[in-house]
């Protein structure tokens, strides 16, 4: 067990109501002039519903009270995590992924006992459901409009993050197979695709290009879920998470080259999935949710630009179950930090938006 504890004050950054008051797989970013934003998908019955829809809110005093929540996207199927990554323009890109919950249930399969939604399942016709099942992006421009939806091959929780030289990458879940057209046709499994595509934009996210795979080093297990982050000496690096092995764990891969080629991916820590952070400091941080052996969030740390790293610092182990976690952290105005995630505030009741502040240890 872990002996490094954060003294961390958690908050509440917004808790909805039953039946659908179950809020999901957040993220939070910072905007250029200090605005923070959270997204998540929200609005839900449960982990596993047809009822998700993509959830924004924002704050102009570093969390401390937030937005009424706006509403990004809803379409007819399950929209599920919530990705931002914010621009030097003070535009905001938010994405998401469409999933088919009839792959869960499929007909004659038993309801959840906390709703029966079995007649919404049943009324989804399959052209419909294809139009919208996959991985999509959106801008928020900085006058508060939102662009046209854009198709994206690839998924993770956290979305793009922002290069050093200003064009985005994009690691996720591989969503999209390429058609001659230049349209994607999207493949999704009962695990939300296969693989973890490397992509790159130079155009703020309205395009994007194909760089890499991220291979899997062990047989019957899986990557999925990560997070990227452009570190000043020209290198990319990017954490997964990895299934099959174990439950779930953080592995790391990095890039000399632009992403085009990744190092051998190397286990990290055991939770997940990853969201990296360059703190002002130089000091790297990397927030990752735990669901075993005291559920909650952690992080950890890397002063040597993530060559080695001091994990399972505690930010809360009270979870009063394994449903939690996707934390991801901004910094402050005065160098703390804002980590922000879910799980349920008390035993019983649905999932919620929280948040914890705190700051590196000896800061």
């Amino acid at each position: 067990m872990c002996s490094r504890r954060i003294n961390a004050v958690h908050e509440i950054v917004f808790e909805g109501s039953r039946p659908f008051g179950y809020f999901g797989w957040p993220t939070v970013a910072k905007l250029p002039d200090g605005t923070l934003a959270a997204a998540a998908s929200g609005f839900r019955s449960s982990h596993i519903c047809p009822f998700g829809r993509t959830v924004l809110w924002t704050s102009a005093d570093e969390g401390r009270s937030w937005s009424g929540p706006v509403i990004v996207n809803d379409s007819p199927v399950d929209d599920r995590d919530a990705g931002l990554c914010a621009l030097p323009d003070g535009s905001l890109l938010v994405t998401h992924f469409g999933s088919d919950t009839r792959i869960y249930y499929p007909a004659g399969a038993a309801m959840p006992d906390c709703a029966d939604f079995r007649p919404v399942l049943d009324s989804w016709e399959d052209d419909i459901v294809s139009r919208h099942i996959g991985s999509f992006l959106r801008r928020r421009m900085p006058d508060g409009r939102f662009g046209k939806r854009i198709p994206v091959a690839a998924s993770s929780p956290h979305g793009p993050s922002l290069l050093p030289d200003g064009s985005l990458i994009y690691i996720g879940t591989r969503f999209g197979v390429s058609k001659p057209d230049g349209t994607l046709e999207f493949k999704m499994d009962r695990f939300g695709g296969s693989g973890v595509v490397v992509l790159r934009s130079a155009d703020d996210g309205d395009n994007w290009g194909e760089l890499a795979e991220i291979p899997n080093p062990l047989p019957g297990t899986r990557f999925c879920e990560p997070h990227a982050l452009g570190l000043p000496d020209g290198r990319i690096l990017c954490q997964l998470r990895l299934e099959g092995e174990e439950y779930f764990s953080v592995w790391q891969s990095e890039s000399a080259d632009g992403g085009r080629t990744w190092s051998p991916a190397a286990r990290i820590a055991a939770g997940s999935p990853p969201h990296l952070l360059l703190h002002s400091s130089g000091m790297l941080v990397s927030s990752y949710g735990c669901r075993r052996d005291g559920c909650g969030q952690r992080v950890m740390l890397s002063s040597d630009g993530g060559r080695s790293w001091e994990t399972d610092y505690i930010l809360r182990d009270d979870g009063p179950t394994g449903d939690l976690g996707y934390p991801s952290t901004v910094e402050l105005s005065d160098g703390s930090l804002f980590t922000v995630y879910y799980q349920q505030p008390v035993p019983g009741a649905q999932c919620a938006l929280l948040a914890s502040r705190w700051r590196l240890p000896g800061a």
